[in-house]
């Protein structure tokens, strides 16, 4: 299939398209979910010029460590703005360059098809495909780069028998995740090692002294940045809180009966993530599986790195999708691996997979001429033009893959005409409907009110008792003062607009235009500006001049 001049063909225009379709229409929609948290993070780190102490509303952020908020800063010191598009970056960069790097480093160990298909499973499962390289100012994608990373090295060094660099190497990159999203990179460092040294029987790898070495870089890298961090703020308040954002991840702190469910939902979900791909995972059921892990070295280690690791987000009873972005390569390999190896074996087994593609195939194009009957397609400019022209790309789409349906990577072309179809007819959708992007719409409104002028949030600081603690284990607790929560929405595009960060404050600051919770405005004015809605805490705020 990859030798043929067609197949090269499809490819080189499939990685074309996926590289406009997700680097294209960036700054259209409003950031959402975690990723006004991460950007005004980033942003008040720039306006402050602290890169040391992450803060929130000018308050101590204790939540996530700043590498990734780094990353997102940078983006703005460089291109001089504070667009949508510079937050999504770095995550979007991570997305593709670790797609990139499955297929280079998976390729030294499995046949170039088999890598070529699993990493373009990857970038082209459902999950990331529609909606992680789309919300991608969030910080899971990055993160998932930085454990590949650090897990690869650990399989490739020690097939290699450098251990020194497999130690330096994934310590390093340890690192770089506990200083991006805390405890977890620690858990996979220390639950993999232990399943190589079980499986490989080598226990004496986890007492080399190269290891001694990997834990003081260790050490020594997270240390200089907690010394920093204690000449500016409480450090033993940013490492409990690590620890509870972890104990919260695990399932030590979920109600029983969600874990119960989610346990048994798990698989399913997961299934979910990468469709259309996860229905390659036919290709497993058949006698000596088990067996033929140990075919070769890298799909044993993948199997590995996933049967060790990924029980603490099964029984989580806290489903993310984000928190198993970094299984999804792994999952990818041994999805691409066993259909090269076993589909001429399992030709019934093919056969009705292949059916379930073409069936995608050809309702795409049927869903997108759907479209014409969805209301929010009224408020799109040239909404006629648009669905018509997406219908043609992914009715063709769907015929050429029709008659090549053999070429997995046509089943990838179609799939990316499909996400440019989306960001054509639903990001518009999004982006005009003041519901869904309600910040956007209305805080222009409001900056029209203030001319730019500095705005504070008049309220009181949230203080919360914060315990280290991983379920029975008790480690001690401490009291962390920290913004309320709100909307992050509302903090990023005033203080986009204005360049000054929307701070807190206990007692009002005299002629300056303040943000008050409207059950306690009446205390300090009866003459009201504007009227803003907190979309996630389900409150409104209220714009005064004091």
């Amino acid at each position: 299939m990859y030798q043929s001049i067609s197949s090269k063909r499809t490819l080189t225009v499939s990685i074309i398209l996926l590289l406009v379709a997700t680097l294209g229409w960036q700054n259209l929609i409003e950031l959402r979910a975690e990723e006004p948290r991460r950007a005004v993070v980033s942003l008040e780190m720039v306006l402050s010029g602290n890169y040391i102490s992450p803060s929130l509303n000018g308050l101590p952020y204790y939540n996530k460590p700043p590498v990734f908020n780094w990353l997102m800063a940078g983006a703005f010191n460089l291109f001089g703005s504070f667009d949508e598009w510079l937050v999504r970056l770095p995550s979007l960069l991570a997305y593709l360059f670790l797609g990139l790097l499955c297929f280079l480093g998976f390729k030294k160990y499995v046949a170039r098809e088999t890598a070529l298909i699993a990493s373009l499973a990857f970038l082209t499962g459902g999950e990331l495909l529609f909606y992680g390289s789309v919300n991608s100012g969030e910080i899971d994608l990055f993160y998932s780069l930085l454990v590949f990373l650090q897990v690869f090295g650990l399989f490739h060094f020690y097939q290699q028998k450098k251990y020194g660099w497999l130690f330096l190497w994934s310590y390093l990159f340890v690192a770089l995740g506990f200083l991006t999203k805390g405890l977890p990179s620690l858990a996979f460092q220390a639950l993999t090692l232990t399943g190589m040294a079980i499986a490989y029987r080598d226990f004496k790898l986890l007492l080399s002294w190269q290891h001694v070495f990997g834990i003081v870089l260790l050490v020594a890298v997270t240390g200089s940045y907690f010394w920093l961090y204690a000449e500016q703020a409480d450090v033993w308040a940013f490492l409990f809180r690590q620890f509870k954002e972890a104990s919260q991840r695990t399932g030590a702190e979920t109600p029983i009966m969600e874990t119960i469910m989610g346990t048994f939902t798990f698989p399913l979900r997961v299934g979910v993530l990468l469709l259309p791909w996860s229905f390659l995972a036919a290709f497993f059921f058949f006698k000596g599986f088990f067996k033929s892990l140990k075919s070769n070295p890298l799909i044993l280690f993948s199997a590995l790195f996933i049967v060790v690791n990924i029980p603490i987000y099964w029984i989580s009873g806290d489903f993310k999708a984000r928190y198993l972005f970094m299984f999804l390569p792994f999952l990818c390999l041994l999805l691409s691996h066993y259909f090269h190896t076993k589909h001429q074996d399992l030709p019934k087994t093919k056969k009705w997979v292949f059916s379930i593609f073409k069936g995608l195939t050809i309702l795409l194009p049927v869903l997108c001429l759907a479209s014409f009957f969805w209301n929010p397609m009224d408020q799109v400019p040239y909404a006629i033009l648009r669905i018509t022209a997406c219908t043609m790309a992914l009715g063709a789409a769907a015929w050429w893959y029709l008659k090549n349906s053999s070429s997995l990577l046509n089943l990838v072309l179609v799939l990316i005409i499909g996400r440019l179809a989306f960001n054509v007819l639903y990001l518009p959708a999004r982006a005009s409907n003041t519901n869904t992007a309600y910040y956007t719409h209305v805080i222009p409104q409001l900056q029209k009110i203030t001319k730019n002028k500095p705005i504070y949030i008049l309220g009181k600081k949230y203080t919360s008792i914060t315990d280290a603690s991983f379920g029975p284990l008790h480690f001690g607790d401490l009291d962390i003062t920290i913004a309320p929560l709100m909307a992050y929405q509302v903090p990023f595009y005033i203080s986009r607009q204005n360049e000054t960060i929307l701070q807190l404050v206990e007692k009002p600051v005299k002629g300056a235009y303040h943000l008050i919770m409207a059950k306690r405005v009446a205390k300090y004015s009866d003459e009201p500006l504007f009227v803003l809605w907190d979309d996630w805490q389900k409150r409104n705020y209220v714009l005064v001049k004091l």
